[in-house]
Formats: C-alpha cells, sequence, structure tokens
C-alpha cells in the first residue's frame, strides 16, 4: 500500500509547545514580577498547570468557551495565592499569546523528518490549538512551507 498523505498535530510533535509555552512563561512572570505574588516560578507554573489541564478536559466537553478558557486559565494562579486581580491576569495573557507564537524551537529531529518527508508525501497539520497562533508558530518555527493545508479544530 502506497501511502499519499501524512497528518501531524503540531503541539509537541513538531513544534515544542512544552518548552516554548514555559520559556514564554517565565518571560511573563518576570516582566509581570510575579514573585511578589508566588514563592516562585515552579509555584505559580505548577496551579497554572492544573487548572489549565481542567479547563482544557472542560472545553473539550463544551461546558466552557475558549474565551473563558483563556479567561480563568491565566487568573486562578492569582485567586490561588489571594491576588484576584483580573486586568493584571489579562494583561499577562495579552502579552503570553503575543510572544509565544514568536517562539521558534522544534521537537527533536521535527526538521529533518519534515525535509525528508516533505519530497514524497503530502503534509497536513491537524490541530486543537487555535487559529490566531498555529499558523503564526509555523511561520516563526519555518515549517510553514512544507505543509498543504492546516485542519484545526477551531474550524
Amino acid at each position: 500500500m502506497q501511502y499519499k498523505n501524512i497528518f501531524f498535530d503540531l503541539d509537541d510533535t513538531l513544534w515544542a509547545f512544552s518548552f516554548n509555552a514555559r520559556d514564554t512563561f517565565e518571560e511573563m512572570y518576570r516582566k509581570y514580577e510575579y514573585d511578589r505574588y508566588f514563592r516562585s516560578f515552579e509555584h505559580f507554573y505548577e496551579l497554572y498547570e492544573k487548572r489549565n489541564i481542567e479547563l482544557w478536559a472542560e472545553y473539550a466537553d463544551g461546558k466552557v468557551t475558549k474565551e473563558e478558557l483563556n479567561r480563568q486559565r491565566f487568573l486562578y494562579p492569582l485567586e490561588a495565592v489571594g491576588e484576584g486581580d483580573a486586568a493584571l491576569a489579562k494583561a499577562f495573557s495579552d502579552d503570553f499569546f503575543a510572544v509565544i507564537p514568536t517562539k521558534s524551537r522544534l521537537m527533536p529531529h521535527a526538521q529533518e523528518v519534515l525535509e525528508y518527508l516533505a519530497p514524497k508525501y503530502n503534509l497536513y497539520i491537524l490541530s486543537n490549538g487555535f487559529q490566531e497562533l498555529q499558523c503564526h508558530k509555523m511561520r516563526s518555527a519555518g515549517i510553514d512551507h512544507y505543509f498543504k493545508k492546516v485542519v484545526l479544530s477551531d474550524d
């Protein structure tokens, strides 16, 4: 059987989401001087990650909207330490989403795999990531030209 098409997820398959996100969170943590509220970056990030995982499950089940997911996941860590400043969480979130798609780190050997496969197959992205971020991330990492189409759950 001869394959013609290969489908990839983007985040943590090709684009190093976990690394790029953590790097961006550390930048924002310093920029917004969150050490005023949290014992350490790790303390902040653990609170964020726990609630973020719960919210993504709720989003998948249709229990929260994309907007509510984003609002809650950035506000929750502040609320957990008694600092429920919604404006601060919104500014942090806006900056986070402006910076993260500019990150370009790929998973190990992703570039080599794409270079090998692209001349032989039609390559596609399937992702549950948000439209406004996924294409920008691919451009920043220099991999957008490998793909015939990007199909997102938002679509």
